[in-house]
């Protein structure tokens, strides 16, 4: 027992030590958890600047091909647009204020190869003499530039350029002749570009048809084809117009194309932040143009977001709280140490008063035992003096040798049972097939207690094994089954049951008002008998050692006393 106390107290001494340990640990992991949440809330800000530039970009080419349907349209209420209508259509727009990035809006017409010299002649005479178709040369079809405002020095130097001369224009319009909706070309060297600064550029076409509606199958619209309503763009000058609102938390490499390679690159923005930090890519579908769009944090973004994190503060406090707590369970220690010396004193004067009970206890067994035991040594004494006398025959021997052998069984019997009560036997336990034991049990119940009683055995074939002594058991077993017998005196059914328990209970608990038990797995085996039963006086005695209801020389009182013990 002291040694006991002292293992407590140096458990106890640990106290502090354990909670300083804790402490870290919990704040260590409530950093993680902040710093996990503080990355989870960047990540989702980052895809939401991600899908608003995203979204702002599909959103400016969808404005422009709204513009271009407006222009067809103004080509479908008038049977002949003039340049000056054209011209007073941009202005109301007023395209580049509200949407810089837009190089122009023109209008190319479809000229047949028969018709180009009219074509040219027309155009000289509407006021440019030195209009001409270029590139020069023999083609299939033609698409002249005839209207583009504003006209300034890069969209003059457009000005009867023929868009179905180069491939990349040629295979955008085409898409859209065929198909009647708007069409966004590959990359392309615009002819707008007339200085050093040259950027990659791109267009979107808008057919327009004679009669103004779409006719509907692919061979009326290359018939009924009058031209295209279309804008240019230099994709660095769009970019920057759609970029400049704003603090950029987000930066994007635009590329032509799903491969984004170098040499499809329309723009990359200036404020890219560190490829090999967060970054993630968007598909774009615009025009029936396919565009990629790799996305980059810019080093603000990051900026914000390590300037929101609670991380700090979280560690910071968890520290000062395990610190606290570390100061308050040293000093708990003296009191501690006080109230385990005062119950230390409380239990020796409960060890004290329940050892007075116990003597109290034996003194009031000794004297059924001195009374028993009186009885079996007067047979012993008595027959072994007629074995001093001289000898009548063997036969005569023989019984009373007999006797004091059974009288001596009897005695060993009463004291076992003693041993059993006050559960001081030694017990021999070991794995124990438990349905195997009962089974084997079966014929000597069968024996014991007489045809009058039916023995029935109940239980599952998968009854566990249990860690028990098995002679023990088929004692109580034995026992119960004669109390049982003893109290059916006219016949009646015995039933031994077994079942698989496990026990998962909250700490304490008790179970059917009996001991209490550890959580875990028991196997429970029940008795039941169709006799007469007990009364409350009788039951609340029943375990009681020499207690017994059965006429005098019938039972000691120690069956079910012994039966209790050992459970």
């Amino acid at each position: 027992a002291e040694g006991g106390v002292n293992a407590e107290g140096r458990y106890l001494r640990l106290l502090p030590v354990a909670v300083l340990l804790l402490g870290i640990l919990a704040t260590w992991l409530a950093w993680r958890l902040a710093e996990g949440a503080v990355e989870d809330r960047a990540q989702l800000e980052f895809r939401l600047a991600v899908d608003t530039k995203a979204d702002e970009i599909v959103d400016r080419l969808r404005a422009y091909e709204l513009m271009l349907r407006g222009a067809a349209g103004l080509f479908f209420a008038s049977d002949h647009v003039s340049r000056d209508e054209f011209r007073t259509y941009l202005e109301i727009l007023q395209v580049q204020k509200d949407y810089p990035g837009i190089q122009g809006l023109g209008f190319a017409e479809a000229v047949a190869p028969a018709d180009l010299d009219l074509h040219v002649a027309r155009l000289r005479a509407a006021g440019f003499p030195r209009y001409r178709l270029h590139p020069e040369g023999r083609r299939d079809a033609y698409t002249a530039i005839v209207y583009l405002e504003p006209m300034d020095d890069r969209n003059r130097a457009a000005f009867g350029f023929d868009m179905f001369a180069e491939p990349v224009r040629r295979a955008a319009m085409e898409r859209a002749r065929d198909t009647g909706d708007a069409a966004l070309s590959g990359i392309v060297h615009l002819v707008q570009e007339i200085d050093d600064d040259v950027q990659p550029g791109f267009l979107m076409y808008l057919p327009v048809y004679s009669g103004g509606r779409d006719p509907g199958t692919l061979e009326a619209r290359r018939d009924t084809l009058v031209g295209f309503v279309y804008a240019p763009f230099r994709a660095g000058d769009l970019m920057k117009g759609i970029l400049r609102q704003g603090e950029a938390l987000v930066a994007f490499a635009l590329h032509d194309g799903s491969d984004p390679a170098t040499d499809n690159l329309l723009y990359r923005d200036a404020a890219a932040g560190d490829p090999a930090g967060r970054t993630t890519r968007r598909d774009l579908d615009i025009a029936g143009r396919h565009w990629t769009v790799l996305f980059t944090a810019t080093p603000e973004f990051e900026r914000r977001a390590d300037a929101g994190s609670e991380a700090p503060t979280v560690a910071g406090a968890g520290l000062a709280v395990t610190l606290v707590l570390f100061l308050v369970a040293a000093l708990g220690m003296r009191m501690l140490d006080e109230r385990r010396r005062a119950a230390q004193a409380i239990h020796a004067t409960e060890l004290k008063l329940q050892q007075a009970q116990k003597m109290e206890a034996i003194g009031q067994l000794t004297g059924g035992i001195a009374h028993d035991f009186n009885n079996l040594l007067t047979v012993v004494t008595g027959n072994a003096e007629a074995l001093l006398a001289p000898p009548d025959g063997d036969d005569r021997r023989r019984r009373l040798t007999e006797m004091i052998l059974h009288a001596a069984q009897r005695g060993a019997d009463l004291t076992a049972r003693l041993l059993a009560i006050a559960r001081r036997q030694a017990l021999l336990p070991r794995p124990t097939d438990v349905r195997a034991l009962l089974r084997d049990m079966e014929g000597i119940l069968h024996r014991a207690l007489g045809s009058g009683v039916e023995v029935t055995l109940t239980m599952p074939d998968d009854l566990w094994s249990v860690q028990i002594d098995p002679a023990q058991l088929e004692s109580a077993i034995l026992n119960l089954g004669i109390n049982a017998r003893d109290a059916m005196p006219e016949g009646g059914r015995l039933r031994i049951a077994g079942r698989n328990l496990r026990l998962e209970r909250a700490p304490g608990a008790r179970h059917d008002g009996g001991p209490e038990l550890h959580d875990g797995d028991y196997v429970t085996i029940a008795v039941t008998d169709s006799g007469s039963g007990m009364d409350a006086a009788t039951l609340a005695r029943a375990f009681d050692p020499f207690f017994t209801t059965k006429p005098a020389g019938r039972g000691s009182g120690l069956g079910l006393s012994m039966v209790f013990g050992f459970a």
